[in-house]
């Protein structure tokens, strides 16, 4: 455990002396300060006041999403260098010298790699939190849920882009998980997805679009699970689903990176 800590503080260090985490960090509280400019109790969209009940979960959804739009950028960024920056530097080797596995070494990377995105997310949350708290003259504490859901979201964007950037150039495996997050976005929209799985369709295009959808990581998926967890009391049956599937697929790409990471040679 103490080895274990050890990588992570290490990498949380490095990462926080670098100037990209303040530069997402930083655009992500100036698109936090806009949004706050909307946050009023006579909000009115197509000439009809929004009540309250209805005001703060637009508020609360839109705050989610963009911090964990912001959170989902960095990730991707840790995401590509997570396997790689001490790999390109040499340093691996002076790394996996000391008492410590190859599984450990990966494992921790990326839990440092989550703990550093997460802290966007949390910080932009929390401040747009009190914002909209003190504007609307509430005590709101149901957003926290929705942020506590997209850990999972954040885990598994993280151990995707890894498990990719251990089989192709880090580039090339960012911009697979930029492309998978968009796709994501759009396999969840639900006329989309009716009309996939519908009978206008032939056979042959069903198949093919399920084997995207299995695929294809549910990013989004878990994005509108942690929204629709702001709101509602119960998870419902499609949340149930939705969370095994990301389950499913980040105890995959766990394996998958451990055992790949196990065998590459540097």
């Amino acid at each position: 455990m103490t080895r274990f800590a050890g990588i992570i503080y290490g990498f949380i260090s490095y990462i926080g002396r670098r100037k990209t985490f303040y530069t997402v960090l930083g655009f992500g509280l100036v698109f936090v300060f806009i949004s706050s400019c909307f946050y009023s109790e006579n909000l009115i969209i197509n000439q009809r006041t929004i009540e309250q009940s209805e005001l703060i979960k637009i508020v609360r959804a839109v705050t989610l999403y963009l911090s964990t739009f912001w959170g989902m950028i960095f990730a991707i960024l840790m995401g590509m260098t997570t396997s790689t920056s001490e790999t390109d530097s040499k340093q691996i080797y002076l790394v996996l010298s000391k008492p410590i596995t190859r599984a450990e070494y990966i494992l921790s990377r990326m839990f440092g790699a989550l703990v550093i995105s997460f802290s966007i997310i949390f910080i932009m949350s929390f401040l747009s939190w009190i914002i909209y708290n003190l504007r609307l003259g509430m005590l709101d504490l149901r957003l926290w849920i929705g942020v506590g859901t997209i850990t999972l979201d954040l885990t598994l964007v993280i151990s995707f882009v890894t498990l990719i950037s251990l089989i192709i150039p880090r580039i090339l495996a960012g911009f697979i998980g930029i492309i998978s997050y968009l796709s994501s976005f759009i396999l969840s929209i639900e006329v989309i997805k009716e009309l996939i799985f519908s009978g206008q369709i032939p056979v042959h295009i069903r198949i093919i679009a399920r084997i995207i959808y299995i695929i294809v990581p549910p990013f989004a998926s878990i994005t509108k699970l942690a929204t629709n967890l702001t709101n509602e009391l119960s998870i419902g049956q499609s949340g149930i689903s939705t969370l095994i599937h990301a389950l499913a697929y980040l105890i995959t790409c766990l394996f998958l990176c451990v055992i790949i990471f196990r065998r590459k040679e540097f």
